[in-house]
């Protein structure tokens, strides 16, 4: 027998994880996947804490780092869903690490988060791998939308392979 469950739009406050919900459509019961993980990348640690709140808010398990080099080794110790990567970091331009992590991990999703406006800019991080790119200052109507679309990709292009 053929177990069908559909996806269902769930955003109760209530639930621990904000990974999707599935309803298996004769029995009516709901499972839900687990969190996703997201490592902030930004050498501004009120940027860190605020964007650390702010997902563990929204129920996603997050971590930051202030570092190319550390991000490089947490890349490497845990399975990250998502990275939101500063393109301005002491020891490397954000682009440049994005191209380390997809040696790492081909299929990791990065976001680029910049101060600069540059639409060049903005087309060489996309060109570059990074699944999005958000101006600073960062604004939660706009972030949050964009890590539910990345993450809500990724899931669907997994389930596909």
């Amino acid at each position: 027998m053929l177990n069908v469950f559909e996806e269902e739009a769930c955003n109760d406050r209530l639930l621990k994880y904000k990974g999707p919900v599935y309803r298996h459509k004769s029995s009516g019961v709901s499972i839900q996947l687990v969190a996703d993980k997201i490592l902030v990348v930004d050498d501004d640690e009120a940027t860190c804490h605020f964007m650390e709140m702010m997902f563990k808010s929204e129920g996603y398990e997050t971590e930051s780092v202030h570092s190319a080099k550390e991000a490089i080794r947490m890349v490497r110790e845990t399975r990250f869903n998502l990275i939101i990567l500063d393109n301005r970091l002491p020891d490397i331009e954000g682009i440049d690490l994005l191209s380390q992590f997809h040696e790492i991990r081909p299929d990791l999703q990065v976001i680029i988060i910049t101060g600069s406006s540059s639409l060049e800019l903005a087309k060489l991080a996309i060109d570059s791998g990074a699944a999005s790119f958000i101006v600073k200052p960062l604004d939660l109507r706009e972030i949050l939308p964009k890590v539910d679309e990345v993450l809500r990709k990724q899931r669907l292009d997994s389930e596909k392979k």
